[in-house]
């Protein structure tokens, strides 16, 4: 029988386990709008070698009924893999899901008789700076879907205190300053010198 899922999704293997192969998890925000990779693309290259069941982290909807804090998102996702019965070998995270990819199996360690294995790729806490760049990377994927007339009307980005972004326009103010220096001296003009020239000394007549 198929069971409705609705904080994981699959992305390889038996939707109910059928297979008689274990279960890996994957924790990913992927709804942040970035450029790079994702777990389905990984599983796409390893599924003809590999017959496993990947599940991917579906976060909570905003009209769910569900904390927004981590142990809250933790009860979301643990309430499925649990009445699944499904042996959990592997737990993967990325970028900020690895803080949740690690919290998760240490919880499924709690009930299973062994802990799933644990790999992070990249991880890295939520900051403000990445957030901010993450929304940024968002709001620019809809930039072709602007027109010339609509771009005008849109903000300029500002960098956040600290930021990355911040940290590399003042990089270069600083070298375009240190090239102005260099140059003024190379070029500086210099002052012409003076020589000082002796009267004549002349003959004094007797």
């Amino acid at each position: 029988m198929t069971v409705s899922r609705i904080a994981w999704k699959t992305l390889s293997g038996d939707e109910d386990g059928g297979d008689g192969h274990g279960l890996t998890l994957a924790v990913d925000f992927t709804t942040s709008g970035r450029g790079q990779a994702q777990f389905a693309d990984l599983v796409s290259i390893l599924a003809p070698h590999t017959a496993a069941t990947v599940w991917a982290s579906v976060p909570p909807s905003a009209d769910a009924d569900v904390a927004r804090d981590g142990g809250a998102y933790l009860d979301w996702w643990l309430g499925e893999v649990r009445d699944s019965g499904r042996h959990v070998e592997a737990v993967l995270g990325y970028c900020a899901g690895a803080v949740h990819a690690a919290a998760l199996a240490e919880r499924i360690a709690e009930w299973q008789h062994d802990a799933p294995q644990l790999l992070l790729f990249d991880p890295e806490l939520p900051n403000t700076a990445g957030l901010y760049h993450d929304f940024h990377a968002a709001g620019d994927t809809l930039a072709g879907l602007l027109t010339p007339r609509g771009a005008r009307g849109v903000p300029r980005r500002r960098a956040a205190p600290g930021g990355p972004l911040r940290r590399r326009r003042t990089a270069r103010r600083r070298r375009r300053t240190r090239r102005r220096l260099h140059r003024g001296r190379r070029h500086r003009r210099r002052a012409p010198r003076t020589r000082r020239r002796h009267p004549r000394r002349t003959r004094r007549s007797l």
